[in-house]
C-alpha cells in the first residue's frame, strides 16, 4: 500500500487527506476554511500545517507523494499559470512539500475527474466528461483513465467564455455562464437583484419557493447550464457526463433540474440516453484524485 497526501484547494475550503492509492480509501482527513481574503503567505502557512498534521496522522508511514489540486490554470509542466491564493506562483510551497515527498500541482477539475475514473462513477466508461459545479465551474475529459490536458494544460473551461444568451429578453445578451450558474455567481447575482448581501448558493436554493428573485436566478442558471452541457455532450460525445461539486451534488439539483435541462437540448435522439451521473466520491473526489495524480507524476 502506498500512502499519499492529496490536497483539494477550493475557494471556500481546503481539504487534505491521507489516501491509500491502491484503493482510493481516505485514511485521515483535515478540512479548514480557505478564507481567501487573507494574504497568500497566511494561506500557504495553513497548507503547511495541514500537511504536518497529516504526517502526524500517518504515524511514521512513509508518504509516497503529495498532490495539490488547484482552482487555477496549471500547465502541462505542472506550473501554476494563475495564482489567486499562493505567493510566488506556489513555488515556495512546492519546494517545502518536495522535501517531504515528490510533490506537484494539478488542476482541481483534473484531480476530481481522475478520482472518479479510477475509484468512482467513471470506472465503467472508456471515456467520460467530469464537470464541477461548485464555487466555480470547470470540466475535464477523461480518456482511457488519463485526463486530457490540451496543448497547454488549460482544457478545463466550459463556463468562462463570453457567449450569446437569449435569456428573457428578445434582444439577448452576452453571458459568462460562471457568473450566472456557479455557486459564487448564483449568490452574487441574487444579491445584486434582491438588494441583499452575503447570500450563499444554499440560501438561494432555500428561498426559491417563496422568493421570485431566487426562482428567476435559479431558472436562468439552469437554462445556461443545460445549454452549455448539452453542447458539451454534442461536441465530444462522452461515454457519460459525471457531475460533482458542492452545488452540483446538492439535493435535487442534478436529477430534478440540470439533467432535464440538458436532455431537452441535445440535438439528436441518438445521444439522448448519455448517462448523466452524480460523482460517486462526493466531496472527497478532489483530494483522492490529487493524491492519485501526485503518485503518477512522481
Amino acid at each position: 500500500m502506498a500512502t499519499c497526501i492529496g490536497i483539494d484547494f477550493g475557494g471556500t475550503k481546503i481539504a487534505a487527506g491521507l489516501v491509500d492509492i491502491s484503493t482510493g480509501t481516505v485514511l485521515a482527513k483535515r478540512i479548514i476554511p480557505t478564507l481567501a481574503h487573507r494574504p497568500p503567505e497566511i494561506i500557504e502557512a495553513d497548507v503547511r500545517r495541514l500537511v504536518a498534521g497529516l504526517r502526524d496522522d500517518a504515524a511514521g508511514t512513509p508518504i509516497a507523494a503529495i498532490g495539490l489540486g488547484m482552482p487555477e490554470l496549471v500547465d502541462v509542466t505542472g506550473r501554476l499559470r494563475s495564482s489567486s491564493y499562493l505567493p510566488e506562483d506556489g513555488r515556495p510551497l512546492l519546494t517545502h512539500l518536495s522535501a517531504i515527498a515528490p510533490a506537484c500541482f494539478e488542476s482541481d477539475a483534473r484531480a476530481a475527474a481522475a478520482a472518479e475514473a479510477h475509484f468512482g462513477a467513471g470506472r465503467p466508461f472508456a471515456n467520460f466528461a467530469y464537470v464541477t459545479i461548485s464555487t466555480g465551474l470547470s470540466y475535464c475529459l477523461m480518456i482511457a483513465g488519463v485526463p486530457y490536458r490540451g496543448a497547454r494544460g488549460f482544457a478545463i473551461h466550459f463556463g468562462s467564455t463570453l457567449s450569446y444568451w437569449p435569456g428573457n429578453d428578445a434582444a439577448g445578451t452576452d453571458a459568462i455562464v460562471e457568473e450566472f450558474a456557479s455557486g459564487k455567481g448564483l449568490a452574487e447575482r441574487y444579491d445584486r437583484l434582491s438588494g441583499r448581501t452575503g447570500s450563499s448558493a444554499e440560501d438561494v436554493l432555500a428561498r426559491e419557493s417563496a422568493d421570485p428573485i431566487a426562482r428567476r436566478v435559479l431558472s436562468d442558471a439552469i437554462e445556461l447550464l443545460g445549454d452549455r452541457l448539452a453542447q458539451m455532450i454534442d461536441m465530444i460525445d462522452p461515454g457519460a457526463l459525471v457531475i460533482g461539486g458542492g452545488l452540483g451534488l446538492s439535493e435535487g439539483f442534478l436529477c430534478d433540474r440540470v439533467e432535464p435541462a440538458i436532455r431537452g437540448r441535445l440535438w439528436t435522439d441518438a445521444n439522448r440516453d448519455t448517462p448523466i451521473l452524480p460523482a460517486a466520491l462526493g466531496a472527497d473526489a478532489g483530494l483522492i484524485g490529487a493524491a492519485w495524480l501526485g503518485y503518477q507524476a512522481k
